[in-house]
């Protein structure tokens, strides 16, 4: 169990344990993710 109150989300605790319990999933920003998905709408609006 993760004490949230001391997690600093940095990842470390992946690296260091020797029994690869841990996993961390990155989340991109929304702002990142709308950007992309415009991005993608336009290109695949060229594409036709």
């Amino acid at each position: 169990m993760v004490d949230g109150a001391r997690c600093r989300g940095c990842g470390r605790c992946t690296h260091l344990c020797k029994r690869d319990a841990f996993a961390m999933e990155l989340r991109q920003p929304r702002i990142v993710k709308n950007a992309l998905r415009r991005i993608d709408n336009g290109l695949t609006e060229l594409m036709k």
